[in-house]
């Protein structure tokens, strides 16, 4: 008899698996990949004010295993261009640099940091720090029991000139 942890974590491999386009190791999915085959989608669901031309580049910030994850996946195509992954030098989000950013920093006042630095830009800023959500991040990433979720900061990301993809909106946990 197959108990439903089993059948759960074939689910999550499952979904993972479709998410990322790329096979899942052992047959179980880690927690980083998951994480960055979400941000790999949202990119995919978001509407910029303008589109990408040449490559999609998207900035990284920290250093985790979700931002390892993350750069595994450069080259792929979003919206048409190839991903490209960047880690700026400097402790600002650089100005026209970048479309997305993943926040991967553990230091809240970082993040406060980083988010001020470009909140009036075009970029979708995404983390997975507890708590990124009341810090005007766009989508913020979080761990339930057996699964990842996300929450949608729809104003913020408005106020950015951003537009989420009715589809994905119907997918968060919670929007503000």
């Amino acid at each position: 008899m197959v108990s439903r942890q089993t059948i759960q974590l074939l689910g999550a491999s499952l979904l993972a698996a479709m998410l990322c386009l790329q096979p899942v190791r052992a047959g179980t999915v880690v927690e980083e990949d998951l994480k960055a085959a979400f941000v790999y989608r949202f990119t995919q669901y978001t509407k910029w004010p303008i589109s990408p031309e040449k490559e999609f580049r998207l900035c990284l910030y920290g250093s985790t295993e979700v931002t390892k994850a993350i750069e595994q996946l450069s080259g792929r195509l979003i919206q048409g261009s190839p991903l490209s992954i960047t880690r700026p030098s400097s402790g600002n989000i650089p100005e026209g640099k970048c479309h997305a950013a993943f926040l991967g920093v553990e230091d809240r006042n970082q993040l406060r940091s980083l988010v001020q630095s470009r909140a009036d830009q075009p970029i979708l800023l995404i983390s997975d720090m507890p708590g990124a959500f009341d810090e005007r991040i766009d989508i913020a990433l979080f761990t339930e029991p057996n699964r990842v979720s996300f929450s949608i900061n729809r104003t913020q990301a408005h106020d950015r000139m951003l537009t989420f993809s009715s589809q994905m909106l119907k997918l968060a946990n919670k929007i503000r």
